[in-house]
């Protein structure tokens, strides 16, 4: 598809919620996303009213914005500087990013003004483009890691990374003194200690955020796979708080 803005104010949009700290800007190279993650308030919030999009299930559409990076070239020059992120109601490293490279043309625009950058993704293919990385001013590459549990993560995030390729995109990333952060978002059923373990060593911070949507749909796959528990408020805090105490043990800060 062709789009006619790519940048969007997150002040002046829907996206004042974004957790990531000093968020001025949101690019979203594609509309939709394959993960097709259980929880994710996007489609429900973006597309059920949408008559291209309506009868469709999330995860099986993806519309890329092929000309994205054009129009941000184009727009990018007249703009007041601020940290974009990549990316709010999509996944900039889903699997079409492979052959679409928008995302990295994206990118290569942003590299060539000296934007600040966060990039938030589930996919190791966020690692093709350390060569861009290392060339930013500043750039922050977050993995969203919901669970230490990998079974979990195939029920609740079916197309997406393994829990271990993730951790090892964190260290791969890290090692190349490039920042990296862990969004733990949203907190699923996990065992913070074990989790924290295997990610404190990659990290420089993290992000941690709760449960956004709770269709019926997603209370009932939840109760039948017998982790209820996990929607109620009280887990949420109570798991918060302790991820909370724990990354704070290892001088790590949280947002």
């Amino acid at each position: 598809m062709q789009v006619k803005t790519v940048l969007e104010d997150v002040q002046r949009s829907n996206y004042s919620d974004i957790t990531a700290p000093g968020i001025k800007y949101n690019l979203d190279p594609y509309i939709g996303c394959e993960h097709a993650c259980k929880y994710c308030y996007v489609f429900r919030e973006q597309f059920l009213k949408d008559p291209d999009h309506g009868s469709d299930l999330w995860g099986d559409f993806v519309d890329p914005k092929i000309n994205a990076a054009e129009v941000l070239a184009k727009d990018i020059k007249n703009l007041k500087r601020g940290v974009v992120l990549l990316s709010a109601l999509t996944d900039p490293y889903q699997p079409l990013e492979y052959n679409y490279r928008i995302t990295r043309s994206c990118l290569e625009v942003l590299l060539k003004h000296q934007f600040n950058v966060v990039i938030l993704t589930k996919s190791s293919l966020v690692m093709r483009d350390l060569d861009l990385f290392t060339r930013f001013n500043k750039v922050d590459v977050g993995i969203s890691i919901t669970t230490d549990d990998d079974n979990i993560r195939q029920l609740i995030e079916p197309n997406s990374a393994s829990i271990e390729d993730r951790i090892a995109t964190l260290h791969n990333i890290h090692r190349r003194k490039v920042r990296t952060y862990a969004h733990i978002g949203p907190i699923l059923p996990m065992n913070p200690d074990t989790l924290i373990e295997n990610i404190y060593e990659h990290i420089d911070y993290a992000i941690i955020d709760k449960m956004n949507y709770i269709s019926p749909e997603l209370k009932e796959f939840y109760q039948h796979n017998g982790f209820g528990y996990a929607l109620d408020e009280d887990y949420f805090k109570s798991k918060e708080a302790e991820l909370h105490r724990i990354f704070e043990r290892r001088n790590i800060q949280v947002w």
